[in-house]
């Protein structure tokens, strides 16, 4: 497993604890070293959402690529951005 791939389970993990702010520390790290992926730039707009920062959700989820995620995921980005 390599650094990316390290940070981003380790983000998901507190997401799934709701730890947001852990979350949003190592989702930023795998960021700083792949800027293009989708499952980290989703992970990013959520993690804001519910830290009640939604300028930055909504920075995040509009560099996400839509067609990428199912249905399921695309309804929360878009009900979290229209909530925000």
């Amino acid at each position: 497993m390599n650094d990316f791939e390290s940070y981003r389970n380790a983000a998901e993990g507190f997401r799934a604890n709701k730890d947001y702010l852990n979350a949003i520390e190592n989702f930023k790290l795998a960021l700083s070293l792949k800027n293009d992926d989708n499952f980290v730039l989703e992970g990013l707009g959520y993690c804001y959402f519910n830290n009640r920062e939604y300028s930055k959700c909504i920075e995040f989820y509009e560099k996400t690529n839509y067609d990428f995620f199912d249905s399921a995921t695309k309804h929360q980005i878009f009900y979290n951005l229209g909530v925000c």
